[in-house]
């Protein structure tokens, strides 16, 4: 539910919970399995060789964020990136009606870290 989500400014951007250090993009997200609202944090350090968040620091670097002309590519990016980040709190999207009909995998994945 997008009014789940807080949007800050990047001054305002707390620092990464894995490394540290400067985040690019964060997001707290809805309530995850421990009663800890999900904290997507999208780091140059810790998420450049990951799948979807290399390409989106790529495209940010190279100034993607602020060429109107590539808005379909920011938001193909941007939603990788979100799945990507979301599965990795155990959070899966289930393609479908929105009905909840569909059930997703569950995560196998490492516990995250920091946050959520």
């Amino acid at each position: 539910m997008l009014d789940s989500f807080r949007v800050a400014r990047e001054n305002e951007l707390p620092p990464c919970s894995r490394c540290g250090g400067r985040i690019t993009i964060g997001a707290d997200g809805p309530v995850g399995r421990h009663g800890v609202p999900v904290r997507l944090e999208l780091c140059p350090v810790c998420d450049t060789d990951t799948p979807a968040g290399g390409p989106l620091l790529a495209f940010l670097g190279t100034g993607g964020g602020r060429d109107a002309s590539r808005a379909e590519e920011a938001a193909r990016l941007m939603w990788a990136w979100q799945r990507e980040a979301m599965a990795g709190h155990g959070f899966h999207w289930v393609p479908g009606n929105g009905s909840g009909a569909g059930t997703a995998p569950p995560y196998t994945g490492p516990m995250p870290h920091g946050h959520g």
